[in-house]
C-alpha cells in the first residue's frame, strides 16, 4: 500500500514544534534580545526558541517584524533622523506587545501540537488527524486575528509620522509583512519562500544604495507583485493546512489494524499534494517574471550583480558557475601587451563562450524545476527517474566544463608568451575550482524569505 505522506510535507520540511516533546527535537535554538540572530538561518531549521517563546515554521503563523526587517524598511521609507528614532520607540512598544500576544495566544496553541505529537502523532492516529484540523483550521486563525492586531497598532503608529510619499512606500512595506503572515516552509520548488522585495531591499542595503535607472518602472513591477504574489501565497497556506489537516486523517484512517485500503482516497490524497505542487509552481514562475522586470528598471553597471545574487539564493546547485571566466575576461579588457586587434579576438571569443556557458546554465534551470515539479508529485518515489535527472544535470555541467577548458585554451594560444602574468594566474585559479568543484544537481536552496 502506497499512502502519499502529506503530512511529512510539514514535519519533514518545517520539523516538530517546540514544545514538551524532546525525543522528537534534535537542539534547542535560543537567542536573546533581538529576534535576529537566527534569521541566517531562517528557513532550515524547523523552530526557533527565542527569550522562552517558540517560533515554527508553519503556515500563516509568521514570526515576529525583526530588526533586520525595521532596517530595510527604514532605508526603503528614508525615514529621517527623528522618524528613526521615533519609528524605534513604536518597534519596542510593538515587540513587548508581540510577546504578550504570543504568550497569550501562540504558545498555547503550539503546546497543544506538541501534546498532539506525544499521544498520536508517531503512529498517526485519528485522533491526532482531527487535532490537528482543529488546531489549524480553528484554533490558529484566532491566533492570528490576534497578532494582526497587535501589528495594525505598530503600522498605523509609523504610518502617523511620515509624510504623503512615504505612505505609499509603507503600503508596499505592509505587503511585504501580509506576504510573511502566509507558508513560511520550505519549498518543492525553487525560489517560492524568496520575497522579491525584500530580497531587492537587503541587496540595495548591501551595495549602500538603489540604483535604478528606472525608478517608476522598479516602483510600477513592486506594485504588480504586491497585487499578484499575497493570493497565491495564501492559497499556498491553504494547500499546506490541507494537507497536514485531510491528509493526515485519510492516512490515519487507511493505516489503522485492519482498515482496507480505499484508492479513492488515495486520489483524493494524491490530489491534495499535486494541488501544492501546482500553486508553488506559479510562485515561481512569478518570481522568475516579477525579477526579470525589476531587473530592467536597475542601471547595467548592477544588473550582474543583482542577477546573480538572486541565481545563487534560488538556484545553489548551478550557481555561482564555477567554469565563469568573467573574471578573466576583465584583466584582458583592462589591457593586454598584444596588438589591439588580438585584444578585440580575445574579448569576442570569450563573450561568445560566456553567451554559450550562459544558455547552458539556462537549460540546467529549466530542468531542475521540472525536475523539482515531477519529483513532488510522483507517489511512490521513482528512483530511476531520479538517477535520470542526476546525470542529465552533470552532463550539462560536463559541458561547462569543455567549454571553459577550450576557452581557456584558446585564450593561451592567442597570447602565447605575451600572456600577462595576472590574466594567466586568474586562469589558472578558474581551471581549478571548476575541476575541483563538487557539483551536487539535487541540492536544496537557502531561499531566505
Amino acid at each position: 500500500m502506497n499512502i502519499v505522506p502529506c503530512v511529512a510535507v510539514w514535519i519533514g520540511m518545517a520539523g516538530p514544534p517546540v514544545g514538551r516533546v524532546p525525543s522528537l527535537l534534535k537542539q534547542d535554538v535560543v537567542v536573546s534580545g533581538c529576534v535576529d540572530d537566527h534569521l541566517a538561518d531562517r528557513n532550515s531549521k524547523g523552530y526557533v526558541a527565542v527569550e522562552g517563546r517558540t517560533y515554527v515554521h508553519v503556515p500563516g503563523i509568521p514570526f515576529p517584524v525583526t530588526c533586520q526587517d525595521m532596517t530595510r524598511w527604514s532605508d526603503v521609507l528614508m525615514l529621517s533622523v527623528d522618524q528613526r528614532n521615533s519609528a524605534d520607540r513604536f518597534f519596542e512598544e510593538y515587540r513587548a506587545a508581540e510577546r504578550r500576544c504570543h504568550e497569550a495566544h501562540v504558545q498555547p496553541l503550539w503546546n497543544r501540537v506538541a501534546e498532539l505529537f506525544e499521544t498520536g502523532g508517531r503512529s498517526m492516529t485519528t485522533s491526532f488527524a482531527r487535532g490537528m484540523i482543529d488546531v489549524f483550521e480553528q484554533d490558529r486563525p484566532k491566533a492570528v486575528q490576534r497578532i494582526a492586531a497587535v501589528e495594525a497598532e505598530f503600522f498605523n503608529r509609523l504610518g502617523s509620522i511620515l509624510s504623503d510619499e512615504q505612505l505609499v512606500r509603507l503600503e508596499h512595506v505592509r505587503a511585504e509583512r501580509s506576504r510573511q503572515h502566509q507558508a513560511m516552509v520550505a519549498g518543492r520548488l525553487p525560489g517560492v519562500n524568496v520575497d522579491l522585495f525584500a530580497f531587492v531591499g537587503e541587496w540595495a542595503i548591501q551595495r549602500g544604495e538603489w540604483p535604478l535607472s528606472n525608478p517608476a518602472g522598479f516602483w510600477e513591477a513592486i506594485s504588480e507583485y504586491d497585487r499578484r504574489a499575497l493570493p497565491l501565497l495564501q492559497a499556498r497556506t491553504k494547500a499546506l493546512i490541507e494537507n497536514m489537516g485531510q491528509g493526515a486523517l485519510i492516512q490515519a484512517e487507511t493505516s489503522t489494524p485492519g482498515a482496507r485500503w480505499n484508492p479513492e482516497r488515495g486520489v483524493q490524497l494524491k490530489a491534495l499534494h499535486n494541488r501544492l505542487i501546482d500553486v508553488e509552481r506559479r510562485l515561481h514562475d512569478l518570481n522568475v517574471l516579477m525579477f526579470a522586470r525589476m531587473l530592467d528598471a536597475v542601471t547595467v553597471g548592477a544588473k550582474s550583480s543583482l542577477r546573480d545574487a538572486f541565481e545563487r539564493n534560488v538556484y545553489p546547485n548551478i550557481f555561482p558557475d564555477p567554469t565563469d571566466i568573467g573574471d578573466a575576461l576583465r584583466l584582458i579588457k583592462e589591457g593586454v601587451a598584444t596588438d589591439d586587434r588580438t585584444q578585440r579576438d580575445i574579448v569576442r571569443l570569450v563573450e561568445d563562450a560566456d553567451a554559450r556557458r550562459v544558455a547552458i546554465c539556462e537549460m540546467m534551470k529549466d530542468r531542475y524545476v521540472e525536475w523539482r515539479d515531477d519529483n513532488g508529485r510522483q507517489w511512490p518515489a521513482r528512483p530511476e527517474k531520479r538517477a535520470e535527472f542526476l546525470q542529465q544535470m552533470k552532463s550539462f555541467h560536463n559541458l561547462r566544463l569543455n567549454l571553459m577548458r577550450q576557452t581557456i585554451r584558446a585564450i593561451s594560444d592567442a597570447l602565447g608568451e605575451e600572456i600577462p602574468e595576472r590574466v594567466a594566474k586568474r586562469l589558472s585559479a578558474i581551471a581549478s575550482r571548476a575541476e575541483s568543484h563538487l557539483f551536487e544537481p539535487d541540492h536544496r536552496s537557502p531561499e531566505r524569505r
